[in-house]
């Protein structure tokens, strides 16, 4: 996946989510960090549109830091998190999302979409909040 190919505050959310797995000694970037670097975004279009579903995002941040304490940690890191597949296939689908809706990049709205169709522990975050695809879908139209 080319990071041409995505939008800029998309770019930005990867690179901050690399910083975050990062700090938690992760060795694989993937969907949660990536959720939890668009939630703290300024200005982004999470934040908003997880608050238009029902939301809070301080709770949802929460439960994603939650979530990311209890993975795995690499003792000494020695360099960057490398892309996981999980992220992978997320990017994957939100490519899906952005040509099904017509678009030229992949933007937020894409991979947050991609985020509850793909079958990934931050999926059931997600549903464990109440977020579904049909919600998130509504709640794009409007915000």
């Amino acid at each position: 996946m080319s990071f041409n190919k995505l939008t800029v505050k998309m770019q930005e959310a990867i690179q901050v989510a690399l910083e975050i797995a990062s700090d938690f000694n992760h060795a694989e970037l993937n969907g949660a960090h990536t959720l939890l670097a668009l939630l703290r975004q300024d200005g982004g279009l999470a934040q908003p549109l997880f608050e238009k579903v029902g939301v809070h995002s301080d709770a949802l941040q929460q439960s994603v830091k939650d979530y990311l304490e209890r993975q795995p940690k690499i003792q000494n890191p020695v360099s960057n998190p490398q892309m996981g597949r999980e992220l992978n296939d997320l990017l994957r689908e939100a490519d899906k999302q952005r040509t099904s809706l017509s678009d030229e990049f992949i933007s937020v709205e894409h991979f947050l979409l991609a985020l509850v169709k793909v079958r990934t522990p931050v999926q059931d975050l997600l549903t464990n909040a109440g977020v579904s695809e049909k919600a998130l879908r509504e709640a794009l139209k409007d915000v």
